[in-house]
């Protein structure tokens, strides 16, 4: 059937159920029926599976909120939890199977799973072989793509609940594993739920959280629902439903959606602040073949709160909603704990003890109303594992982690419990190196005495790609912004410390420096700043000039290109702003420096822009690392369903993006950035500043000056794919002098040869892939070697330094010395009493002696060869 009918028919296995997924017309549906009457063939449509009960209310972003605000958090006792048992989620990854994930907001950015086996490109390889195409941050299986964007709001809302930061989520640390099973109007089909499930699966998700459902009281579509979760649940899965939001409108035994209704899944219903029942929360029992009605099975089998519940919305501001949408997350993260305080737990036991430790409302017993009662996490933890209750002190203020469960208790004393299997106890206090010390549970008592981390100092140094000029930038070591002209030395501690590089007009680089680094070189790519428009051209709203409106200043010189300078962009934008073209090496990048407020509300997203590329076959969407912000909705005619940068972009400053663009050999392309709106309420727009086309990321080595200095060279060169492997000098006559390394960046070839001699030579570089620079690349240098000069008198005060051999040094006539290496490091100062005074020098390298003699100050530069 498939061979003649290629366009109509598709299949997808489903090994949770034991079935396939045919996507196919009704005719065919027929044939097949005719064909395999042994099986059973059940067409599906869409229906509206959300379990909100209202909609949004807009709230300004407050980055913590009180604790009225978020009272499920204050109800359920979450920071008691936190605090007694140090349980915030590590370890644990949640599916959230909903309408997507809005992964920029403030409160999930750096909380969102990602697969490593796939990388980090949208490079349209499936490469962890998973069947699924670039399945780097969760899946849309909806549209059967890569991006589980949320046009909706609904599933943003759940996972901040969930797994939100900033004081809104239940499991703050906990990973979101963002799957789309709902369209733009909160519609979906059960088969899609079930294709995802069995991807979540198959990533490793330890927790499902379904705020979804439907209502459907046929036998197949119940039979598939329970052996689709059932089989979920005996592969390791722990399943969490809504009730649904019908009440009792349908009457006993009909109110909950399936997979609520489900016997095996954890089910869970809404209360409001006052916990009282939630008019909308659907009440039990549930009928099946084994619980058959009356009495049925009571559902749901907990409550949790889901009025008026404070949370993130796409917009990147939080909003209240309700809905046993908003209970199940609760629940969700409180599983969440669980698994992390005892990650053997299963379904069935996580399951027994939250009904058990639940606190009993309306009638005693569990009932078809409240379930068992209100989730108690606190309780639930008390019950989860076997632990041990220790007290601990710190002479620092800090974080005391338990491992292997990742606990973490914050400040300088406390009181804790912790599973009796811990192994091992770590301190970590800002400024202070970590302390280990080892778990046994017959120890009451622990003490940490922190020893403050040493401090280096390190060298960094901002070059140009391609000229490798030195440029003026900033470093950036935390939140500290440092101002680097060129080359600066910093003070770091003796830690590896995540590094970021910038300067005006380029782009922005990051490293990570070692511990043990004493330089780091940072090689950024020179931008277009845009004080020429000639490059570009325009269609629409696009304007070039100096910003009045927006961010209100450029990012480098004065001028951006902008979809509106001085007020907003038009109604119903189609505008085009295109690059020439450029000639550019496989793998290259697109670099670029924009910021953005477009429309965008608690429930889509309007406006917004794009970016293309064009390899001479005609235009193409282009994704950026960490992909777009959303995807427009089809109220955007121009638009629709197209990814975008929209909302206000966080922070409200300018931001880098990077594109990469797959280009597996040289090749020209041109760029183009394509904004547009829906007809009504425009906003400040879209403003690019630094664009930068990164033609190639490899070159060769980068030799930028030699200086000769007696019967030697001074070479600065630097390596930026990878390590110098060698560096000589290569004479006219094919001799070879080898270099030595001095310090990071700097090498000392010594000639020999007869006094006088002239020797003509190129210095060659090559790094440990085999590319090779030579300096100069036209022309030669020359050294003429001097006379040897063992003992030299510096001046007519009689000081004399002279070289013993094997690293050594002999002064003489010096009442006070100093020496310095090329860091500026002081490595010996001393008083003399005697007249001689000998040095040995550990290595090879550039030397500063600073005499003093009578008062007067000598200073000197040495070369020590060892």
């Amino acid at each position: 059937l498939r061979a003649n009918n290629p366009d109509k028919i598709s299949f997808k296995p489903l090994w949770l159920l034991d079935a396939v997924i045919i996507e196919t017309d009704r005719n065919i549906v027929n044939i097949l029926s005719a064909e395999f009457p042994e099986y059973d063939f059940v067409v599906e449509h869409e229906q509206f599976a959300e379990l909100t009960n209202a909609g949004h209310s807009l709230m300004a972003m407050d980055t913590f909120p009180p604790e009225s605000l978020v009272w499920g958090i204050d109800t359920l006792h979450i920071r008691q939890a936190w605090e007694i048992y140090g349980v915030y989620g590590d370890g644990v990854l949640v599916a959230i199977l909903d309408s997507g994930l809005e992964p920029w907001h403030s409160d999930i950015i750096g909380g969102v799973f990602e697969n490593v086996d796939e990388g980090f490109v949208y490079n349209a390889i499936d490469d962890d072989g998973d069947s699924l195409v670039d399945d780097i941050w969760g899946y849309n299986f909806i549209d059967t793509t890569s991006h589980p964007y949320d046009d909706r709001g609904h599933g943003t809302h759940v996972s901040g609940t969930a797994c939100g930061r900033n004081g809104i989520g239940v499991a703050p640390r906990a990973r979101i594993l963002p799957l789309k099973v709902l369209n733009s109007h909160g519609s979906g089909r059960p088969s899609i739920v079930w294709l995802a499930t069995q991807f979540a699966l198959e990533i490793g998700a330890d927790i499902a959280n379904y705020s979804i459902g439907w209502h459907d009281t046929t036998t197949t579509m119940k039979t598939a629902w329970r052996t689709a979760m059932t089989n979920a649940i005996t592969a390791g899965l722990v399943i969490v439903a809504g009730a649904g939001n019908e009440g009792g409108m349908y009457g006993a035994p009909n109110n909950l959606r399936l997979p609520g209704a489900v016997p095996e899944v954890i089910t869970v219903g809404a209360i409001d602040t006052a916990k009282n029942i939630a008019s909308f929360s659907s009440v039990g029992p549930v009928e099946w073949s084994d619980y058959p009605y009356p009495p049925g099975l009571i559902k749901p089998d907990v409550v949790a709160p889901g009025v008026d519940i404070l949370s993130s919305i796409i917009t990147g501001d939080r909003g209240l909603n309700s809905g046993t949408s908003m209970a199940t997350p609760h629940v969700v993260g409180v599983c969440a704990l669980l698994k992390q305080l005892n990650p053997e737990l299963t379904h069935q036991q996580i399951k027994a003890i939250i009904e058990s430790t639940a606190v009993d409302l309306g009638p005693a017993g569990k009932d078809s109303i409240y379930g068992s009662g209100l989730v108690d996490p606190v309780e639930a933890l008390a019950n989860a594992t076997s632990l041990i209750r220790f007290r601990w002190s710190s002479t620092e203020s800090g974080t005391l982690i338990v491992m292997p469960y990742e606990l973490r208790f914050f400040g300088d004393s406390g009181v804790v419990k912790v599973p009796d299997s811990s192994q091992f106890l770590i301190f970590k206090a800002n400024g202070f190196v970590p302390e280990t010390l080892s778990f046994s549970a017959s120890d009451s008592i622990y003490s940490f005495s922190p020893v403050p981390v040493d401090s280096h100092m390190v060298r960094f140094v901002l070059l140009d790609f391609d000229s490798g000029a030195l440029i003026e930038g900033w470093v950036i070591v935390d939140d500290d912004t440092h101002d680097v002209s060129g080359s600066g030395r910093i003070m770091l501690p003796e830690i590896p410390m995540l590094v970021y590089a910038t300067a005006l007009g380029y782009n922005m680089d990051s490293a990570v420096v070692s511990d043990t680094s004493s330089c780091a070189f940072f090689f950024l790519h020179h931008c277009i700043d845009f004080e020429d428009s000639s490059f570009f051209s325009d269609t629409g709203d696009w304007e070039w000039g100096v910003p009045s409106s927006g961010p209100d200043t450029s990012r480098s010189g004065r001028k951006v290109w902008a979809t509106s300078l001085a007020d907003t962009y038009s109604n119903s934008s189609d505008s085009w702003l295109r690059t020439a073209w450029f000639d550019v090496d496989s793998g290259a990048m697109l670099c670029m420096w924009h910021w953005y407020d477009c429309e965008a509300t608690s429930w889509g997203f309007w406006d917004g822009g794009n970016v293309s590329a064009d390899f001479g076959s005609g235009w193409q969407v282009i994704f950026p690392i960490g992909d777009y912000t959303c995807w427009l909705d089809s109220y955007n005619s121009i638009m629709p369903w197209e990814p975008a940068f929209s909302g206000m972009n966080l922070g409200n400053f300018w931001h880098q993006s990077v594109f990469v663009l797959q280009n597996t050999a040289p090749c020209s392309v041109r760029f183009a950035f394509h904004f547009s709106s829906d007809d009504n309420t425009t906003r400040d727009g879209w403003y690019i500043d630094d664009f930068c086309v990164v033609a190639r990321t490899t070159r060769k080595p980068l030799i930028t000056s030699v200086l000769i200095d007696g019967d030697s060279a001074v070479i600065a060169a630097y390596a930026l794919n990878s390590a110098i492997d060698s560096l000589y000098a290569l004479s006219a006559d094919s001799v070879v002098f080898i270099g030595e390394r001095i310090c990071c960046d700097t090498f000392v070839v010594t000639f020999y040869g007869d006094t006088g001699e002239t020797i003509y030579f190129r210095i060659v570089a090559v790094d440990t892939d085999g590319r090779v620079a030579t300096y100069p690349t036209d022309s030669m240098l020359r050294i003429i070697i001097p006379p040897v000069v063992v003992k030299e008198i510096l001046d007519k005060k009689g000081i004399v330094i002279e070289n013993i051999g094997d690293g050594k040094i002999l002064c003489q006539g010096v009442d006070y010395i100093e020496v310095f290496d090329v860091m500026g490091r002081r490595l010996v100062a001393r008083k003399l009493k005697a007249d001689k005074f000998y040095w040995k020098f550990s290595n090879s390298g550039i030397y500063f002696i600073r005499a003093v003699k009578d008062g007067d100050v000598i200073r000197r530069k040495i070369v020590i060869l060892k």
